[in-house]
C-alpha cells in the first residue's frame, strides 16, 4: 500500500497574478527583484505590477494569444519573471530555454514546445535565428531583449517596444479546472538519459508549489535570497517567479553563476536563505575562496537538483553557524520542482532527502511496476499529487509510459524509506544501476568514496560492458552536466562505447 499523506493543505485555484497581487502583506515599495550587480536597479511590488500589466498589453498587441508558447532565450535578468508573469497575464505560455544551447538544440526545444515567439539577447541572436529559420518561426517574432543598454542589431523588435500599448489586466479566474488545465510553462526534463521532454505545469502547480514547500511554514526572520543559478530551470524558476512578489522576499539575481561573486554577495546582501546544487558545493569547498567571505548571515541552506555527498554536505555545513540546518532536498521537473525535504529547522547529516510535503502520495514499486512500498526495501519512487504535472506537452507515448492507472508519476529514481526515521534516500536512476554477476551496483555508492580523496574534484561511474575488464578509471577534464547539475551520464556512455569501439578497431588492425 503507498505512504498516503497524512496532511493536507488546501491549495488555491486562483490564477498565478490575482493569487500574487490580491493580498499583498507588505510595502508596495519595498525592493523585491533587485540587480545583484547593481543593486540600485530593482523592481518593486509596485513597479512589477505595472510592468506586468504593459507587459501583458504589448504580448497581445504582437499577437500572442491565449495558449501560444513563448521562449525566453536568455542570461538572468531582473526583468526575467516578470516577462514570464507578463505572458502569462495576457494567457501565454513560457518556455525557458538554456542560453548554452546549439543551434541544433535549440530548435529540438522550440519544435517541441510548440514556441511561436522567441525573446532573446544580442549575443544569442545568430543561433537563435538558425533555429527559428528551422523551425518555422519568422523573423519577425524575434524579439530583442537588452536590458542594460547593450548594442542591439537594427531591423528587429525590441522589448521596449512591448511597454508602448498602455496596459491591460490579465486573464482572472477561481477554479480547479481553470487552474488545473490552465498552462503557465513548458519546462524541459533533465535529458540525462535521451531528449529533453517539454513538462507543461500548470497554474495550479505553481501555487501547489508555493503552497506547500514555502508558505506553510513560517520563518522568524527575513527572508533574503540570492539568485545565480539559470531561471529557465524547473529547479528555481518557481521560487523565483511566483515566491518573492508573494511572500514580499528581497531576491538578488545574478546573470550567471561565478563563485567568487556568488560568495562575496553572501555577505554583502546578508543573504538568509542559500539554495545550492551540488557542483557548487563541491566548488565552493574545494576553493580557497569560500575562507575570504562569511556565510554567517545564513539562517537555512538546502542542496538539491542532483545528489550530494554527505561528506560534501558536512564539508560546507562547517561555514555555517552551527544551529543552521543544511539538508538535502528532493524534486524534479515533473513534480513543479520540490517533493521532499526537511522541515525547517531539522538537521541532517545523514544524505537523506526527508520526507514528502504535505498532499502527496508516495508509492516504492519494482522492475515490473508491482507496489512493493514498505519501509527498508528498494524501489523506483512513485509520487501523487497537486504539484505533479499533467503531462509531457504532445507526447501522449511518454505520458503512457511515465503515469500509471492510479495516477502515480513513476520517477525512475530509487529510494528507500528508513522504518526508524521516516527518511527517504534516493539511491540512483533506475536506468543508471549497475548489474554485475546478479547484483546491483549504485553509481553514488561508489562516487562518493571516489570523491572522499581530497585530490579527485569532481567524478561520475557509469557501466560499460567489457568481455574482459571489472573497472577501470578515465581521467577527463570536466564531468559534463546539465544546467541544474546533474550527470549526463548519457553522454559519458556515449563516449566509452566510442573508445571501445576505437580500441576494438585498433586491436583487430594489429592483428
Amino acid at each position: 500500500m503507498p505512504f498516503l499523506a497524512q496532511q493536507h493543505v488546501p491549495i488555491p485555484t486562483k490564477d498565478i497574478l490575482s493569487w500574487t497581487f490580491d493580498e499583498l502583506s507588505y510595502g508596495l515599495d519595498k525592493p523585491i527583484y533587485i540587480d545583484a550587480q547593481d543593486p540600485s536597479r530593482y523592481y518593486t511590488a509596485r513597479t512589477a505590477r505595472t510592468l506586468i500589466r504593459q507587459l501583458a498589453a504589448g504580448f497581445r498587441a504582437i499577437g500572442v494569444r491565449p495558449g501560444d508558447c513563448v521562449s525566453i532565450h536568455s542570461f538572468n535578468d531582473i526583468c526575467y519573471p516578470l516577462f514570464f508573469l507578463g505572458l502569462i497575464a495576457a494567457g501565454g505560455i513560457f518556455a525557458g530555454t538554456n542560453p548554452a544551447y546549439t543551434a541544433h538544440e535549440l530548435a529540438h526545444v522550440l519544435k517541441t514546445a510548440r514556441v511561436k515567439y522567441v525573446l532573446t539577447q544580442p549575443q544569442f541572436l545568430k543561433s537563435v535565428l538558425k533555429a527559428t529559420q528551422a523551425t518555422g518561426i519568422p523573423r519577425e517574432r524575434v524579439i530583442i531583449f537588452n536590458p542594460k543598454g547593450e548594442d542591439a542589431p537594427d531591423g528587429f523588435a525590441h522589448w521596449q517596444d512591448l511597454l508602448k500599448h498602455g496596459e491591460s489586466d490579465w486573464i482572472r479566474f477561481d477554479s480547479y479546472n481553470d487552474s488545473y488545465n490552465a498552462g503557465a510553462a513548458r519546462l524541459f526534463s533533465s535529458g540525462t538519459t535521451g531528449l529533453p521532454k517539454a513538462a507543461e505545469l500548470s497554474h495550479y502547480n505553481l501555487i501547489a508549489q508555493h503552497t506547500l514547500a514555502v508558505e506553510i511554514e513560517k520563518r522568524p526572520y527575513e527572508i533574503r535570497r540570492l539568485v545565480a543559478l539559470p531561471l529557465f530551470h524547473a529547479a528555481v524558476a518557481p521560487l523565483t517567479f511566483c515566491t518573492p512578489l508573494r511572500q514580499g522576499e528581497s531576491t538578488y539575481i545574478f546573470p550567471r553563476f561565478d563563485l567568487e561573486t556568488w560568495l562575496e554577495a553572501q555577505s554583502k546582501y546578508q543573504i538568509t536563505e542559500l539554495a545550492a546544487v551540488p557542483p557548487i558545493v563541491v566548488l565552493a569547498v574545494n576553493s580557497p575562496l569560500i575562507e575570504k567571505f562569511s556565510l554567517k548571515s545564513i539562517r537555512m541552506a538546502a542542496c538539491g537538483a542532483a545528489p550530494l555527498d554527505k561528506d560534501m554536505q558536512a564539508r560546507l555545513k562547517k561555514y555555517l553557524k552551527d544551529d543552521v540546518p543544511f539538508t538535502q532536498v528532493w524534486g524534479m521537473t515533473e513534480l513543479s520542482c520540490m517533493c521532499t525535504r526537511h522541515p525547517w529547522p531539522d538537521h541532517d547529516t545523514t544524505g537523506s532527502i526527508g520526507v514528502p510535503l504535505p498532499n502527496i502520495d508516495v508509492k516504492l514499486v519494482d522492475d515490473d511496476g508491482r507496489d512493493i512500498t514498505a519501509y527498508g526495501v528498494r524501489g523506483e519512487i512513485c509520487i501523487r499529487g497537486p504539484t505533479v504535472i499533467r503531462g509531457y506537452f504532445e507526447n501522449p507515448g511518454a505520458n503512457k509510459q511515465d503515469w500509471d492507472e492510479d495516477g502515480f508519476f513513476h520517477t525512475g529514481d530509487i529510494c528507500y524509506v528508513d522504518e526508524k526515521t521516516g527518511f527517504y534516500y534516493i539511491v540512483d536512476r533506475k536506468k543508471e544501476l549497475i548489474k554485475v554477476r546478479g547484483f546491483q551496483v549504485a553509481p553514488p555508492e561508489l562516487e562518493g568514496v571516489l570523491l572522499a580523496h581530497p585530490q579527485i574534484v569532481d567524478c561520475a561511474v557509469i557501466g560499460v560492458p567489457d568481455p574482459r575488464l571489472k573497472g577501470g578509471i578515465v581521467f577527463v577534464p570536466a564531468i559534463p552536466k546539465n544546467a541544474s547539475g546533474k550527470i549526463l551520464k548519457k553522454d559519458l556512455r556515449e563516449r566509452a562505447k566510442s573508445e571501445m569501439l576505437r580500441e576494438k578497431r585498433e586491436g583487430d588492425a594489429k592483428l
